[in-house]
């Protein structure tokens, strides 16, 4: 639904019934915080960020009880982040990458991965922090994609045929892709490699940067090549996802910082428990 839809759903609703609302990004969204949230909680796929904000800034002030979730996507690195009562922030670029910094990353990895192989990598941190630094390069030109308003679409692009076994970049392969399948001139290629190559990154930034589909991307190439307890067997990212929203419990929304950020929300909105 866009966003005049929603409203009119949550005021018509609200003539018959007081529920709460909870306004997400996307399906995946519903699939992963459901089991968090009261049953009488209703939890609306907005379709896009975009439309979470746009429902949050053209609610009244009388009328209380519905609450975002959106990621915070590059707006940290761009300075650009939010700041409402209603809107609750990813604390790193999406909620994917905030739960894989939680125990559920390690949880999940006890399942699928070769202890032995895992070990021989450095563990479970190690394997973490080496998917984000082999995606440093190729997430910043999906940053300087948002800064010049290009408009790619990297969906189009199988992450997958930009790393090879090492999960070391091809990035002359990427540069090929972005013509082939993205439509760009040469000239807007090269001055994005340009603008590339002059970004200063701290690896301390790097999970505001990289986004879970990607990380899942490369996690899937690392647990077929490296430590995978199924050597050869190929888990798509979209598997990957599905197996990390699995695994959640109320520990891992609890260590995110999520509960507590909804509990101070519900302070505010007296009769909104949602948890």
């Amino acid at each position: 639904m866009d966003a005049p839809a929603v409203l009119a759903q949550i005021r018509m609703h609200r003539q018959v019934n007081n529920s709460a609302f909870i306004l997400l990004e996307g399906i995946k969204d519903e699939l992963r915080f459901r089991k968090f949230f009261q049953p009488d909680a209703m939890l609306i796929v907005c379709n896009g960020k975009d439309n979470v904000i746009k429902i949050i800034y053209s609610l009244h002030s009388h009328e209380n009880g519905v609450l975002g979730f959106i990621d915070a996507d590059f707006d940290v690195l761009e300075e650009k982040r939010l700041d409402h009562k209603n809107l609750i922030y990813s604390n790193f670029h999406d909620f994917e990458i905030d739960f894989i910094f939680s125990s559920a990353f390690q949880r999940y990895l006890i399942e699928v991965a070769d202890k032995q192989k895992l070990s021989c990598f450095g563990g479970y941190e190690i394997l973490r922090t080496t998917i984000l630094t082999k995606l440093m390069d190729y997430s910043c030109f999906k940053l300087i994609n948002k800064r010049r308003n290009l408009g790619t679409k990297f969906r189009s692009i199988k992450i997958q045929r930009c790393f090879d076994k090492e999960l070391t970049f091809k990035k002359n392969e990427f540069l090929v892709l972005l013509a082939n399948n993205c439509g760009l001139q040469a000239k807007i290629i090269s001055q994005m490699a340009e603008d590339v190559a002059l970004l200063k990154i701290d690896h301390s930034v790097l999970p505001h940067l990289i986004s879970g589909h990607d990380f899942c991307c490369l996690l899937g190439i690392a647990l077929k090549e490296k430590v995978g307890a199924r050597a050869g067997h190929t888990i798509t990212a979209d598997e990957l996802e599905l197996h990390l929203r699995l695994t959640l419990d109320i520990a891992d929304f609890r260590e995110v910082g999520l509960e507590n950020k909804v509990r101070a929300w519900g302070a505010v909105n007296p009769g909104y428990d949602v948890l």
